[in-house]
């Protein structure tokens, strides 16, 4: 079921089609262009994970809000209220989930790539007593990487994640980042993603239970699968994603529903006078 899934989107993704590409804004894997200069990103979302060990996850709302600044660089905030539903070792819970602080900085164009460095930090306010979380920061820095081929656009990222551990005082593991995604163009506004990533999803819950007990999930999380983007009201942007997880340790599968809209701020004019 899992490699149907994952076949599907690919296949997908390799359609024909016209018109410009729209970009994603909840995939796993960031594009290295930041948001412009005063532009101003808003969205929520709805998101279900089955876990490997057989908890439930319901992601509702997931905020997402993001600001640009001279083109260059982009600050994002991303946040979940998280609902564990079903598990054989927590009861059912319902908490803050994790919030995510993110910027990225493009800081150079060659032969028609687009490079960047990106830090994404995740808050410890997501409780571990509760199967919610790590209650941990974690931090990914990455080098982010794009580049348009006609219509398909390819974004590559590759870094390290510095992720803590809640039941070992003052212990950390380190771990190899890798995502890449390609989005397509099939219709007027209308785009399909595949996606790819091994460990980059910092809302990835990583305390699970098993027949010994919960412990800390230090493996790495693969997961592939993609997603439409679709025009839909007032300038508003609709993303639908399926995921499926290719290990044992990874999540069974997600799926996730988001709306998300640009803005652009108003700019004053600044006048210097004398008195």
């Amino acid at each position: 079921m899992k490699r149907f899934i994952v076949a599907s989107f690919l296949w997908l993704a390799c359609l024909g089609g016209s018109s410009v590409c729209s970009a994603s804004m909840f995939s796993l894997v960031r594009s290295a262009t930041p948001l412009k200069s005063g532009e101003v990103l808003t969205g929520v979302g709805f998101g279900f994970q089955d876990a490997a060990d057989g908890a439930h996850y319901v992601r509702v709302p997931r905020v997402l809000l993001g600001v640009g600044f001279a083109d260059v660089v982009d600050f994002q905030v991303d946040y979940e209220y998280l609902l564990l539903r079903h598990d054989p070792f927590f009861p059912e819970q319902e908490d803050s989930g994790d919030a995510v602080l993110a910027t990225r900085l493009s800081f150079l164009r060659l032969y028609g790539y687009r490079f960047g460095l990106g830090v994404n930090v995740k808050l410890p306010n997501a409780a571990d007593n509760k199967g919610l979380g790590t209650d941990e920061t974690d931090v990914q820095i990455l080098l982010l990487t794009s580049k348009t081929f006609g219509k398909f656009q390819l974004d590559f990222n590759v870094g390290t994640g510095l992720m803590g551990d809640p039941t070992k005082n003052a212990n950390q593991r380190d771990l190899v980042v890798v995502g890449i995604s390609a989005s397509y163009p099939v219709a007027r506004d209308v785009s399909l993603l595949a996606e790819f990533s091994m460990n980059s999803d910092l809302h990835d819950v990583r305390i699970v239970g098993l027949k010994q007990g919960p412990f800390f999930n230090d493996k790495n999380i693969l997961k592939a699968g993609g997603g439409v983007i679709f025009p839909m009201f007032w300038r508003v942007q609709g993303e639908l994603f399926g995921r499926a997880g290719l290990t044992g340790d990874s999540p069974n599968y997600e799926i996730f529903f988001g709306l998300t809209r640009k803005f652009q701020l108003p700019k004053f004019p600044v006048e210097i006078g004398s008195s």
